[in-house]
């Protein structure tokens, strides 16, 4: 899997083979929505928050609201979240920086109409590459080494710079 956010409720999931990049998550809105400002999560039951189904956000956000997501939409996609918000179907979302901003871009919307509005609190992750629990050992273990080689030669540093990841 490429990427995947590691987690505390991850952990034990999946077999992880390395970090690709930081990823500091915030609610993001349209920077047209002068009418949404927010200075504490305890706001947010006030918006509607699009998240995808099953993703690591949909998973912090039901954990932070108690289970209790009447203010929250739930698609099959991130592409789908990210058209509700530029809809304006929904009032926020969650994601990193550089993500929307490529996610944005290849559905050929503007990500400079988007501005963050609040950091979410306690779910700052990595992304990682990781595979399945039932994956070959073997093959998990040369991507390990790989991965490594690849840390320790600059090679993965020359990569991220080219691909503009943190």
């Amino acid at each position: 899997i490429l990427s995947i956010s590691r987690s505390v409720e991850r952990e034990q999931k999946f077999a992880w083979v390395g970090e690709i990049a930081a990823s500091e998550s915030y609610f993001w809105k349209l920077k047209s929505r002068s009418d949404i400002a927010i200075t504490h999560s305890d706001e947010l039951s006030k918006f509607t928050i699009g998240l995808q189904r099953s993703d690591h956000q949909h998973e912090f956000v039901d954990h932070m609201l108690g289970g209790n997501q009447g203010n929250v939409v739930i698609t099959t996609s991130k592409a789908q979240v990210i058209k509700m918000l530029f809809l304006e179907r929904v009032d926020l979302i969650i994601g990193n920086k550089s993500s929307l901003h490529y996610r944005s871009e290849a559905l050929g919307l503007d990500s400079a109409m988007l501005e963050p509005v609040l950091p979410v609190e306690n779910m700052s992750a990595s992304l990682n590459i990781a595979f399945s629990l039932n994956t070959d050992k073997q093959l998990i273990e040369g991507f390990r080494k790989a991965f490594k080689s690849l840390e320790r030669s600059g090679e993965l540093n020359a990569l991220k710079a080219k691909w503009k990841v943190n």
